[in-house]
Parts: C-alpha cells; sequence; structure tokens
C-alpha cells in the first residue's frame, strides 16, 4: 500500500476495504499493528510514533462498530470519542479538528469491510486511489498491443455482461441514434471476441440477436408490424453481417443461424442465390408432386410479420397500399443484404472446427426423417432445404472432405437406406449422394474409395423406387465413370459397381447406359484378382438382359471374349485356371440364352475361347475337366431341350445344338494330347459316344447331318495317332474298339473299321 500524502480516514478505509477482515481480535490486532507502522513511515510528522497510529485505528474500528450497528442503542458522540483517545500520542493530545473530522467521516460513512472476501464494485475510498494514482508516474496508460497478456482474461470478465447491457438499451432504445451505437457496440464485441478467438461471445451474440428476431410480436397491420419491428430486421442483418465476417469463430451459433434460414424459406423470404445453388440445381425431377396441400401465396409484408412472430398462420389476401409495396422493398433490401448464401459459398474458408458445427447444425436442423418420410410439409421443408445446403457445403469443401464426409454420409444414410416410398426427400439425397461422388471423386484419390462404397446406399433402395430413379440415376451414374473410369480400386468398390450394373441391366431405361458405364470400365482398367469377378457378373447380366437389345448382348459377349483376351495374358500361375474358369463359365451359360442369335453366338465364343485358350499350359486334368463340366454338359443340355421338343422356350434349338456339336468335335480332338493321359479318357469317350447317341434320336435334320461328319473326324484322328486300335479297353477290360464301332454304325452305315484303309491307316488286326 502507498499512503504517501494521504488522510489517516483515507488510509484506512483505503487498507481495510482491499480484503477481507477477519473476526478475531488477535488477527484484527496484528493487521492493524501492521496498518500502522506502514503509515506511521510514509506520512511523518502526524504521529510521535507508530503506537499513536495504532490506537487511533483501533479506535476508529471500535468507533465504526459502535456508529453502525444495529444492535448498539446508545451511540457513542464526539466527546466520548475525543475523551477515549487523550495522551494517545506519547503522552499527548492529538489536534481536536483532527478527531472531530475522523469521527464525523465515519459516523457518516460506513467503512465498507468485505464480509465474505469477494469484491464485485470499488468504494469511494478506492476510487480516490485511483484518482490518486492516475496522477503519478505509476498510473499513466502503458499500450500493451506488442504484448497483450491479460487481454484474454480481461475480455472474458466483461463479454457477458457487456453484451447483457447493449441487449437491453438496444430493446428499450427508441432513439435512431442510439439503437445505431448499439448495433456499433454488437460489432465491436464481435471484433474483439474474434480476434482475441472467444468463440463463446461470439455464439451468445449470435443467440442473443436471434432472440430479438424471434420474440417481436407484430402489432396492427403487416405495414405497421414492419415498421414497428424494424430493430429485429436490424438485429437480423447484424447477425448475418457477424456471422459472415467472424464465422471461424461461430461454435453453437450455427444451431440458430440455421434455424433463421429455415424459417425465411419457410415464409418466402429466403434469396433465390441460397436456394439455387450450382451444386444442388434441378435435382428433382421424379417427386415434386406431393400430398401435402401447397401453402396459400403471401405477400411479403405478412412473411415478414409471420417471421417475427414465428406464426406461420394462413394470410388473408389484402390490396397492397403504396406504403406496403414500399416496405416490401425494403425488407427485400434488408434481406438480400445479409448475404446469406456466403455463408454457405464460402465456407471452404472456415476453421474446420467451425465447419464441423456447421455441418452438425445443417443436421441437427434437418430433424429426423426415417425412410426419408416427413410427417408435414414444414418438415419436408426443413429437410429439404438443410440437405440442399449440407450437399453444397460438403462439396465446397471438397479439399478437406474428411472433416464433413463421416456426418454427411450418416444423414443421407438415414433418408435412404431402406426407403420404401419416393419422397423428394429420398430422391434428393440419391441425386445428392451422387452429385457429391461426382464432384469430388476426380479430385480426391484419398477419399474416392469410401466415396465409391457410398453408392452402395442406392441398392439398400425398395425395387419400385429404384425402378423409378433408374433411368435418370444410370445417366448420373455414367457421368461419374466418364469422369473418373481409373479411380476404382478395391474389390468392395467393384463389387459395389457390379451389383448397380446387374440392376441396370434388366431395366429398359437403364440399360444402355449400364452397358456403357461397363464398356468404359473395362477397356479403362486393368483386369486384376480384385474385379475380374464383379465385371464377369455385370457382363453375364447384359448378356441375358432382355431389356437391351440382342446387339446389346452380342456387344456383351464380344466384351466378354476381351476378358478372356485379359486373363489369358495374366503371368501364369496356380489361380489362373479358376479365374479362366469362371469367364468360361458365363459364355457357358449364356449358351441356354432363349433368344436364338445370342445363343448361337455364345456357342460359337465359346468354341473360339476354348480353341485358342489351349496354349495356356493348363494340366491334363483341368482340360479334362473343362471337357467334362463345360464342352459335354453344355451340348448334352442343348440337345436334351432338343430331345424334348421345348421349341416355344427355346426356339431354334436344333440349330445351336449342331453348332454345340461342331465346338465338341473340334474340342474334343483339340484337346486330345492332354485327354488321352487321363485314366478317365475312357468315361470321357463313352460320354462322348452317348451325347452322339442322343443326337441321334432327335428328330432333327441339323443334328442327322451333323452327327455322322463328327463322329467320323473323331474316329480318323484318333486312330491316326494310335489311341483308337482293336486292342484298346477301359480299366475294366471293356473293349472299347468294339463299342465305338457299334456305335458308329448305328449312326451312318458307312462309319466301320475298313473306312480306315481308305484314308492310309493302319491299324493292328
Amino acid at each position: 500500500f502507498d499512503f504517501k500524502g494521504m488522510s489517516f480516514d483515507h488510509a484506512i478505509r483505503l487498507y481495510l476495504e482491499s480484503f477481507f477482515l477477519p473476526g478475531e481480535a488477535q488477527k484484527i490486532g496484528r493487521i492493524l499493528e501492521a496498518f500502522s507502522k506502514r503509515y506511521y513511515a510514509q506520512c511523518p510528522g502526524i504521529f510521535a510514533d507508530a503506537d499513536a497510529a495504532y490506537v487511533l485505528s483501533y479506535s476508529l474500528l471500535m468507533l465504526h462498530t459502535d456508529q453502525h450497528n444495529d444492535q448498539v442503542k446508545k451511540k457513542m458522540t464526539v466527546e466520548e470519542f475525543i475523551r477515549n483517545n487523550r495522551k494517545i500520542n506519547d503522552g499527548e493530545d492529538l489536534p481536536e479538528e483532527m478527531l472531530v473530522d475522523l469521527y464525523n467521516s465515519i459516523a457518516t460513512h460506513e467503512i465498507r469491510i468485505q464480509a465474505d472476501g469477494n469484491q464485485f464494485e470499488l468504494s469511494h475510498a478506492q476510487w480516490l486511489d485511483i484518482v490518486k494514482r492516475s496522477g503519478t508516474p505509476q498510473g499513466i496508460l502503458v499500450s500493451c498491443t506488442m504484448q497483450p497478456i491479460f487481454d484474454y482474461d480481461m475480455f472474458a470478465m466483461i463479454w457477458g455482461p457487456t453484451i447483457a447491457s447493449i441487449s437491453v438499451v438496444f430493446d428499450q432504445a427508441e432513439d435512431e441514434s442510439i439503437v445505431q451505437y448499439t448495433i456499433d457496440g454488437f460489432l465491436s464485441v464481435a471484433h474483439l471476441a474474434s480476434v482475441l478467438h472467444f468463440c463463446d461471445a461470439i455464439d451468445n451474440l449470435v443467440i442473443s440477436l436471434c432472440k430479438f428476431i424471434t420474440t417481436l410480436n407484430p402489432k396492427g397491420n403487416e405495414s405497421d408490424a414492419f415498421i414497428e419491428d424494424s430493430k429485429a430486421m436490424l438485429a437480423l442483418v447484424t447477425m448475418f453481417c457477424i456471422v459472415n465476417q467472424y464465422g471461424d469463430c461461430v461454435r453453437s451459433g450455427w444451431r440458430s443461424v440455421i434455424d433463421c434460414i429455415v424459417k425465411l424459406h419457410h415464409l418466402h423470404l429466403l434469396p433465390s442465390k441460397v436456394t439455387d445453388m450450382e451444386e444442388v440445381r434441378n435435382i428433382l425431377k421424379h417427386s415434386n408432386a406431393r400430398s401435402f396441400n401447397k401453402k396459400e401465396e403471401t405477400s411479403i409484408l405478412q412473411s415478414v410479420s409471420n417471421f417475427l412472430s414465428f406464426d406461420s398462420g394462413k394470410s388473408k389476401p389484402e390490396v397492397k397500399t403504396p406504403e406496403e409495396e414500399e416496405a416490401e422493398k425494403r425488407i427485400t433490401t434488408y434481406i438480400e443484404s445479409c448475404h446469406i448464401e456466403e455463408i454457405f459459398t464460402e465456407s471452404k474458408f472456415l476453421e474446420a472446427e467451425s465447419l464441423e458445427y456447421l455441418v452438425s447444425a445443417l443436421i441437427w436442423s434437418a430433424g429426423e426423417t426415417p425412410k426419408g418420410i416427413a410427417n408435414s410439409e414444414e418438415e419436408e421443408e426443413r429437410a429439404l432445404l438443410c440437405l440442399d445446403l449440407l450437399i453444397s457445403t460438403t462439396i465446397r469443401n471438397r479439399d478437406r472432405i474428411e472433416l464433413t464426409w463421416a456426418k454427411t454420409f450418416e444423414h443421407l444414410k438415414s433418408i435412404i437406406d431402406s426407403a420404401t416410398l419416393l419422397s423428394p426427400l429420398v430422391e434428393k439425397g440419391v441425386f445428392g449422394l451422387l452429385r457429391i461422388c461426382q464432384r469430388l471423386v476426380p479430385y480426391k484419390d484419398d477419399m474416392a474409395d469410401d466415396l465409391l462404397r457410398s453408392l452402395q446406399l442406392i441398392l439398400k433402395l425398395d425395387a419400385k423406387v429404384a425402378d423409378i430413379l433408374a433411368a435418370q440415376l444410370f445417366s448420373e451414374l455414367l457421368h461419374l465413370v466418364k469422369a473418373s473410369p481409373d479411380r476404382i480400386q478395391t474389390e468392395a468398390c467393384w463389387k459395389t459397381f457390379s451389383a448397380l450394373l446387374r440392376v441396370g441391366a434388366h431395366h429398359l431405361e437403364a440399360s444402355p447406359a449400364g452397358f456403357e458405364i461397363l464398356e468404359i470400365l473395362i477397356a479403362g482398367n486393368e483386369v486384376t484378382e480384385e474385379n475380374l469377378v464383379s465385371f464377369l457378373e455385370a457382363d453375364l447380366a447384359f448378356i441375358e438382359g432382355h431389356a437391351g437389345s440382342e446387339d446389346q448382348s452380342m456387344k456383351a459377349l464380344d466384351l466378354l471374349m476381351s476378358l478372356v483376351e485379359k486373363i489369358k495374358a495374366w503371368p501364369t500361375s496356380d489361380k489362373i485356371f479358376g479365374y479362366w474358369s469362371k469367364a468360361v463359365n458365363v459364355a457357358r451359360h449364356a449358351c441356354n440364352d432363349s433368344r436364338p442369335q445370342v445363343r448361337n453366338q455364345a456357342c460359337v465364343m465359346l468354341q473360339q475361347v476354348l480353341l485358342s485358350s489351349y496354349s495356356m499350359n493348363h494340366t491334363e486334368e483341368q482340360w479334362g475337366e473343362v471337357m467334362k463340366e463345360v464342352v459335354l454338359a453344355t451340348v448334352n443340355g442343348l440337345v436334351t431341350n432338343v430331345k424334348k421338343h421345348r421349341e416355344h422356350e427355346y426356339p431354334e434349338m436344333d440349330k445351336t445344338a449342331r453348332i454345340a456339336l461342331l465346338m465338341l468335335s473340334k474340342a474334343f480332338l483339340q484337346f486330345l494330347p492332354s485327354l488321352v493321359k487321363l485314366e478317365c479318357f475312357s468315361e470321357i469317350w463313352l460320354e462322348t459316344l452317348s451325347i452322339l447317341d442322343l443326337c441321334n434320336s432327335c428328330s432333327s435334320d441339323e443334328l442327322s447331318e451333323a452327327v455322322p461328319e463328327a463322329l467320323k473326324n473323331m474316329i480318323l484322328v484318333m486312330a491316326t495317332q494310335g489311341v483308337l486300335h482293336p486292342g484298346w479297353t477301359d480299366r475294366e477290360g471293356v473293349n472299347l474298339w468294339n463299342v465305338t464301332w457299334q456305335r458308329a454304325r448305328t449312326t451312318s452305315p458307312n462309319l466301320e473299321p475298313g473306312m480306315l484303309s481308305d484314308y492310309n491307316i493302319e491299324y493292328a488286326k
């Protein structure tokens, strides 16, 4: 304490009002003793010694208790006070004038001794001390702009009361200049909070201003309501000004901001710039019509009146007066000056934490709409707007999609997942998801997989919903694939696209776009173990799909052939036969198509695949498996259909069976060097003869002409290579030479052992 130049009364007041005074007499004595020594040292000439100052200070404390304690009925007089303090100054009296002044001061002005140790406001003595210090070199204010050590702590103490004070003045002020001062005050607090990054203050400001916007009630007609509530419009503009300028510091306040935007939209006051952003333009095409009754048109003034009171009741049609028309223009100017669209178009510049809060606020404001179904038109409008803004914000922040994607995906999932009815929200969710993928997948290598796997949500749509959306959906998918055909890298993504394409293959309007997608993916990507099965499954769907033309199915067969060629180019490995077999089985499956042209082409292609692949170095056992499971099984199935006269199901099946029979003959001869090494070769030959017998039993000219020639060719080659000879028997000792010629004679009388000599083939008799 610095008591220099202070009166005794001023000094003891300043001293005792600065801390909590304990109740114990011993402690009080030590406190007053310390004061007396300090005052005696700093103010010489008043007391003879420190003891005099101590006695007087104790006497003043007792006088204070006497004068200001209600329980003391008989108060001490000035004469009694003077008498109590005689001879205390080293045996001398203190000046009577001094004692009288001290008595009057204590009796008149109570010493504000702290009751609980907390001091919330300055006393008169403390103010005087501040005034005194301000006149000294120590009282000069020093700028701390270079080292703002205490700014944050000081602002933390004052921002709450400051905002509350400004709000009270703003609420009660009627003078325009005072209202403007309060607006400036709000902006100044926001600026300081932004500089110090005090997010709580910004949130409090936003929430406070939103309360002014939504609690003022209109009075009289709409025009009067606008005039009387012009402060609410000022609060609206101020709030959006703060959000646009200091959005980095907004956290929980985003919820209030989004609520205001939703309300403006509901009352047709939201500028078209907000609802017509490029990222979400023209998404809805199938579900604009809703069962909810459309709202009646309202005037801008009525909308403002409803907005300020949060009353969404129906408007009463009225003829606008010139004053009302002028007021509407002012309202439009007010709202456009808010630049609401910049909150979202400029969100890419927000700090990460603020952006995350904004995304969370949009999802929270959208409300819960399980399976995309809202309970009312108002709920649906809110959910649609928030979804639009969420999609736009996500796309705008493509360089930091990792901050927004998880929450955005979960929200889209809650709308799309298992949706059983088509609603505007479901449609916007589906195509919003596609729009996000279209805009972000080409630019985000590290997130492409997560984004593309999200398309699995589309597969969870109800079949009826998917059918309605299919044409546009596959058009958008085609746009996505054209822009980034090489972004599908993982097996999970390939499976997702394969599943989507299999759905599209059976949809009349979606099939062409779906097939084009498949062509682009096969041409633009290396065929690997991760994607081959997905390609084959999708290709088979387009081969079988009757939604597309026969020409499309034929092109799908060509794609299958290109896949086989790519498999043949793989490095030799133990796995290659398994993958090659999967492709061969797709061709085999296509041989049973109900359309003759597709079925015949599939048989021709299967033959090409088998004959051209013999150089792949498969083992004898593997070629034996192909012969039994593919070639013989395919021909047997086709001939059986001819035998059963299933012409109505499979027209021109006998022609297909003839093509397959030729395939059997050529494949048998091609694989013969490998087949003869197998223990089961005799079984393969007997099965081949049985199929030829089945062909003979069919009443088909096509097969009757083909069987003898095919059998003759096989016999000649087998005899030439020494496989067919009189001593040829199977494991059970059955003479296969005899069996072969017995079967051959039933096929054609010209087929007998003697014909071998006609071709200069010798055999041991």
